[in-house]
């Protein structure tokens, strides 16, 4: 900075910036008020990747990327469009900008982001690839039957993958932040030609060419193959639930969340550096294009389907009960007739009447019989399986509400425990500054023992003045009195120093005659922080603009060219300053 103050380094001055950082340090906690200012505190980025902009909102530029666990410190904020949006420094000074308050969290990152010594990669392939006598066709070979919806789900298998990430993950490689991942925690400097990052974004890296088709491509991502297999064999037949050798044909089956387990976490694992654990079940409700039997209470749509497909087996049982009863039947009557054409020949067209018109009275007696107990035994089983599927719904439902109590009750100790810290943290300030005060305290009152002066006769003045009590245009500071009377800041000043125009109830000699805070360009001693730098609140009333380095050197500059101050040009970089490393 060009303007400085003489004393800018005494101790005076430190306690004074001391205790204009405590009082504005407990006025405004970091995050702990909604309507309190969140600036000059520590914090750290809690997403993936976030864009760095040159200016508050989405509209301005990208100027840098930050990663997960990046720490920075928050300089200002304003609101943009009913966001709030922070002016940030990163960790370290190396970069600077604007980002959306929703992805920052204040306080020190977590530790162990990545994984410690040597990562474990793998065979260089996709961890899911199939070798055989099968060839990886892409997306398209699926999209010709699977593109229209099944049952009542909204959309097809084909149409759930364009809309999901997996469609991306290939050109997701070329994207800059994902270049940034890859150099800062795994030091790859192009994630599109190194095959540790590759073989997880595509679907049969590392095969053979005999087993790769014309149709497939790598810019597909992570298609269907990379879950059910290589569908040359089996994209153009039915290879439903109900044929028995599709796994022959190269079709991986993922009917249970333990198989699914497999595949997923072949490559949602530490190796990856950006992984995070997840809920297999929530993770397979996220690209479901099934009716999964362990979880069909979770969709209204795949309950419909379900109730859908239960009444086709249901009808085709039925069928199949029917053909039996009428096999049955054909056979008794195929039985019966041979014994009738037997009777018949020992028996009179009368008898054979007589005979004829009861068995057909009797037959029609048991075929009722048949009919009433059939009907009782349907409904006794319909009974017993709503009764079954109601009670498992029951059981699902008291689970799912006891994971979200478990789940509450964590949130509710994680607050606990964050209010606690925090509560903990301003404690440890507060003692701080008191012990901070009371040293002080004491080097004056021990400074003013050892001295002959006038300071030893004024018991009644207090030993700290508070000025600026109405706060109006200046905060409000302690004034060290004793430690000024018994020179322990000024060694060669006297009461006269600052009292000596002081006639009847006239203030004293203003502060700034010797805390001057002015200075030239040209002057050899070096500034340091002081009562102009950005985080600091002294004296800063609320609302009042923030001054930046550069933009007080820039203003000093325009005063020189006009001729209105002397001296040398002011930096405007601040690696003229500042060196790199």
């Amino acid at each position: 900075m060009l303007r400085s103050s003489r004393l800018l380094s005494s101790p005076f001055f430190a306690l004074l910036t001391a205790a204009a950082l405590i009082l504005s340090g407990l006025a405004a906690p970091a995050a702990a008020q909604d309507d309190a200012e969140e600036v000059g505190y520590e914090a750290y980025v809690n997403t993936t990747a976030l864009n760095l902009r040159a200016g508050p909102g989405t509209k301005t530029n990208v100027v840098g990327i930050l990663l997960k666990y990046d720490r920075i410190q928050v300089l200002e904020q304003t609101p943009i469009g009913g966001a709030t949006w922070y002016s940030i420094e990163a960790g370290g000074g190396y970069t600077n900008g604007w980002v959306n308050a929703r992805y920052v969290e204040f306080g020190e990152a977590p530790g162990g982001v990545f994984p410690e010594g040597p990562v474990d990669y793998g065979k260089p392939e996709t961890p899911t690839l199939m070798k055989g006598p099968w060839k990886y066709q892409g997306a398209g070979a699926c999209s010709d039957c699977h593109m229209e919806p099944t049952g009542d789900f909204p959309l097809g298998a084909s149409q759930v993958w364009e809309h999901h990430v997996h469609s991306s993950a290939y050109k997701t490689l070329e994207r800059d932040y994902t270049k940034e991942i890859a150099r800062r925690t795994r030091g790859i400097d192009d994630p599109i030609s190194d095959w540790r990052c590759v073989k997880c974004h595509t679907t049969a890296y590392g095969a053979p060419k005999s087993q790769i088709a014309s149709g497939y491509s790598d810019k597909q991502g992570v298609t269907c193959e990379v879950c059910h297999g290589p569908s040359s064999d089996y994209a153009n037949v039915d290879h439903g639930p109900s044929v028995p050798d599709r796994e022959a044909m190269g079709f991986r089956i993922l009917k249970d969340l333990t198989e699914r387990r497999v595949v997923c976490t072949s490559c949602h694992n530490p190796a990856s550096p950006t992984y995070v654990p997840f809920n297999l079940r929530e993770f397979s409700r996220d690209i479901a294009h099934w009716v999964d039997p362990g979880d069909k209470s979770y969709y209204a749509d795949a309950s419909a389907e379900a109730k859908r497909r239960e009444a086709a087996v249901e009808a085709a049982r039925k069928a199949k009960a029917a053909e039996a009863v009428a096999a049955r039947e054909k056979a008794a009557a195929e039985a019966r007739a041979k014994a009738d054409a037997k009777a018949a020949a020992a028996q009179s067209q009368a008898e054979r009447e007589a005979a004829e018109t009861a068995k057909r009275a009797e037959a029609e007696a048991e075929k009722k019989r048949q009919a009433a107990m059939s009907d009782k035994q349907q409904a006794e089983a319909q009974a017993k399986a709503a009764a079954a599927a109601e009670a498992a719904a029951a059981a699902e439902a008291r689970r799912m509400e006891e994971d979200e109590k478990r789940a509450a009750e964590a949130e509710r100790k994680k607050a606990e425990a964050a209010l606690a810290k925090q509560k903990a943290a301003e404690a440890d300030r507060a003692r701080k500054a008191e012990a901070s005060r009371k040293k002080a305290e004491a080097e004056a009152r021990a400074a003013a023992a050892k001295s002959t002066g006038i300071e030893r006769y004024l018991e009644d003045v207090d030993d700290v003045i508070v000025l600026n009590t109405d706060g109006e245009k200046y905060n409000s500071v302690e004034f060290a009195h004793l430690a000024h009377a018994a020179n322990q800041y000024l060694p060669d000043g006297t009461c006269q120093t600052c009292h000596h125009t002081q006639e009847g109830d006239d203030s004293p000699e203003a502060c700034s005659n010797c805390h001057e805070i002015g200075g030239e360009a040209d002057e050899e001693k070096k500034k340091s922080r002081a009562v102009h730098t950005k985080n600091l609140r002294f004296p800063k009333p609320k609302g009042q603009e923030q001054v930046s380095c550069i933009g007080c050197h820039k203003s000093q500059n325009e005063l020189l060219a006009t001729g209105k101050r002397t001296g040398e040009k002011a930096p405007t970089k601040c690696t003229l300053c500042h060196t790199r490393k």
